[in-house]
């Protein structure tokens, strides 16, 4: 039979030329599996992971009991990942083998819910050789939460003794909420042998006998199963894996050609957008409750409401549905009651919700969980904005009643000490201590150095607060709420005369970051003021100031606006949120800049954060990267434990684009392009069904490098384009 050829799949995503990434990531619906590339035991964070637990650790393989030299490894899109690699020297059987002899390609597919692998072994050497190739499975069946060290393993239970068939392993562990999880490991041809090293191990040995130019070829299936999955074709298993990677390209290819086509003349800036799209529809998870877009592999595989709302509003330019979708599954968990235990108030959207084993075993809050203060608002702005970009009434009215309890939760829970500004202060046990999106437990620290006493309010929430109860007002009177649309007006403008009273100074500085429990100030330059911009809390002038005060060195690393001030005494640039760089915050400061019609501003983040993009492998953004000021042509740091890919740094690069473009929405099938700019790297630009305004629009913009400027050419969607003079 012809081998397959999987170098043809037209979304190939190779690292540039001789690139080695250590790390593979994949994913697949409720599937993900993250693994070393050389194969050798490496960080304890990777595996196979299904429904929030790690079903095993990553693989590892060898050849004649040597670890293999990896010669290059290569992604496409977000299901499918290729690693080459050669022997390195040694003997076996008396046999000397030279380095770069052997060629060892594995190809790992997700989809349907397994991880399949093929390898195909070949012999360069002038003779027949024998070499024993072998791959080593380690069970875990870990809670996602004790693989992050969050909660520690359980070390009394039972160990994992794999069923062993003759070309079959299965491993199976019932947890403590009473459920059996199982993974099944099938191969063909039969290996040479199946040991058990260890409890909850098992290696599987091929000695091939390859003569000179010979290959062999070796097929996995990994099944994760429980009481929801399918049962495995009948198929022959080499006949799977080629099934599985033609099917994920083909729904590859569908996504493609379903979402807004975006060509430029700059391919590394193609590259960007292209692998950031692959990875948001990678993160999108179907749920019996409706699709949402999960945060981040590989810690928040998971429904998270803060980001999936930015996710969705980062990504309309893309596609309105991830928004759509993520907007509904969360109205569905909408919070309905007062619950303590899980920081759940009624009308409130969740933080976090999981469903592996401590979830199930009530052991954290996390069924939803809801200790977020700003879930509930950036859902009402990201439904705002995509009732907007759709200019979809059906679809508000939908989700009226979510709406109006959302208003509610702002208008009755908010604020516990009724001084006019939004606070939050952990109930729940094991809940977060740090509500806002910086909610690291030493995000926030006084004067001291110590973490203030709540509750506490943040600055950027009340700007969001401002921005969601306006917008909110808007909606509600459409809907024919005339009166809950005037309480959020009235509630907005209550907001806004706190905080110019409690958080904005009276000499040119930066507006306090927070208030404690007892209403004193902690101050300190962060990003958060940065998404102060957008909102339209602020004064013109203090908007101004504000935004050329976050262009100054101690803010702008180079890649990108920093989350605190290197004038900080906290300030360091490896710390996840008191010194960082993360695109989505951003991409939401980089609205506020276009808001306040900063333009240079607005140019100068886009640029930095793209720049970062090219120096990631196949310009796939990070969740966020250290604030190291730039070094002329190196990179950006790497935060080595990010999560890679992340749904809202997927997505900022398409609301970066957005901001450049200056795309308003006038009305039903009306847009305007308002003071488009291009960027020093883009000479044109041409967008192709982009779904917007109830219709699809298509156009081209262009450097006049004689007149100067940028010029619109329309391309007959049935959206029409119109252009503001150009910055």
């Amino acid at each position: 039979m012809m081998e397959p050829r999987w170098h043809r799949d037209p979304e190939t995503r190779s690292h540039s030329p001789g690139a080695i990434e250590p790390t593979l990531v994949l994913k697949d619906g409720p599937l993900f599996f993250v693994q070393s590339s050389d194969g050798q035991p490496a960080s304890s964070e990777g595996g196979l992971f299904f429904k929030d637990m790690r079903l095993m650790k990553p693989l590892c393989w060898t050849l004649g009991g040597h670890p293999v030299s990896v010669l290059s490894t290569h992604l496409y899109a977000a299901h499918r990942g290729e690693v080459d690699w050669t022997n390195s020297p040694l003997t076996w059987d008396g046999t000397t083998l030279l380095p770069l002899t052997l060629h060892g390609r594995m190809t790992f597919v997700l989809a349907h819910q397994r991880l399949f692998i093929r390898i195909r072994l070949k012999n360069f050497a002038p003779m027949a050789v024998a070499v024993p190739f072998v791959l080593d499975l380690h069970s875990t069946f870990d809670d996602i939460f004790q693989v992050r060290s969050v909660v520690p393993r359980d070390h009394s239970r039972a160990p994992i003794i794999p069923d062993m068939g003759t070309r079959e392993v299965r491993f199976s562990h019932v947890g403590q909420h009473g459920r059996t999880r199982t993974f099944s490991v099938a191969v063909e041809p039969d290996p040479t042998a199946i040991d058990v090293p260890a409890s909850e191990r098992a290696a599987m040995t091929f000695k091939p006998s390859l003569s000179p130019g010979a290959s062999a070829i070796f097929s996995f299936e990994v099944a994760p199963t429980d009481e929801e999955s399918r049962r495995p074709s009948a198929a022959a298993l080499s006949r799977r894996v080629f099934r599985a990677a033609l099917h994920q390209s083909r729904q590859a290819m569908s996504w493609v050609h379903a979402v807004t086509q975006i060509d430029t003349d700059n391919t590394d800036y193609n590259r960007v957008l292209e692998q950031n799209s692959h990875d948001l529809r990678a993160l999108i998870t179907a749920y019996p409750e409706g699709r949402i877009v999960e945060a981040g592999i590989p810690w928040y595989v998971a429904p998270f409401g803060r980001d999936a709302a930015i996710t969705g509003l980062e990504a309309l330019l893309l596609t309105p549905g991830l928004a759509q979708d993520s907007l509904a599954y969360l109205a569905h968990w909408q919070g309905s009651r007062l619950d303590p235990s899980r920081d759940e108030e009624p009308g409130k959207i969740l933080h976090e919700l999981r469903q592996g084993e401590l979830a199930g075993s009530r052991q954290i809050p996390h069924t939803p969980y809801f200790g977020s203060i700003d879930s509930t608002l950036w859902w009402i702005i990201t439904l705002y904005e995509t009732w907007q970009w759709t200019q979809n009434h059906h679809w508000l009215v939908r989700l009226a009643k979510p709406l109006e309890r959302a208003v509610g939760w702002i208008l009755e829970y908010s604020d516990p000490d009724v001084d006019g500004l939004l606070e939050y202060q952990r109930q729940a046990e094991h809940g977060l201590a740090n509500q806002g999106w910086k909610d690291s437990v030493d995000s926030i620290l006084d004067t001291a150095g110590h973490v203030p006493a709540g509750p506490i309010a943040l600055v950027e929430v009340q700007g969001l607060a401002f921005a969601a109860l306006n917008k909110a007002a808007a909606m509600l009177a459409m809907l024919g709420k005339g009166s809950l649309a005037e309480q959020a007006r009235r509630r907005a403008d209550t907001i806004q005369a706190a905080f110019s009273a409690q958080f904005l100074p009276l000499a040119a500085e930066p507006p306090v970051y927070a208030l404690d429990g007892q209403k004193q100030p902690v101050r300190a330059l962060t990003s958060n003021h940065g998404q102060l911009l957008f909102t339209g809390i602020l004064p013109l002038d203090e908007a101004e100031w504000l935004g050329r005060r976050l262009l100054r060195p101690d803010m702008l690393s180079g890649y990108g606006i920093r989350t605190l001030s290197s004038q900080s005494p906290f300030y360091n640039p490896m710390h996840y949120h008191n010194g960082s760089v993360w695109p989505h915050d951003n991409a939401i400061i980089a609205w506020g800049f276009r808001r306040i019609q900063a333009w240079h501003a607005l140019q100068v983040v886009a640029d930095q954060v793209y720049q970062a993009a090219r120096h990631f492998p196949a310009g796939r953004l990070p969740e966020l990267y250290c604030g190291f000021s730039r070094r002329g042509a190196a990179g950006p740091v790497p935060y080595p434990v990010a999560c890679y890919p992340q749904a809202w740094a997927a997505a900022a690069p398409f609301f970066l684009l957005r901001q450049l473009l200056g795309l308003e929405i006038v009305g039903p099938r009306q847009i305007i392009l308002n003071r488009p700019l291009l960027p020093r790297w883009l000479n044109r630009i041409t967008i192709q069904n982009l779904e917007v305004a109830g219709g699809t629009a298509a156009f081209r913009l262009t450097r006049d490098a004689v007149a100067g400027g940028v010029t619109c050419t329309d391309l007959g969607g049935d959206v029409a384009v119109q252009t503001m003079a150009s910055a």
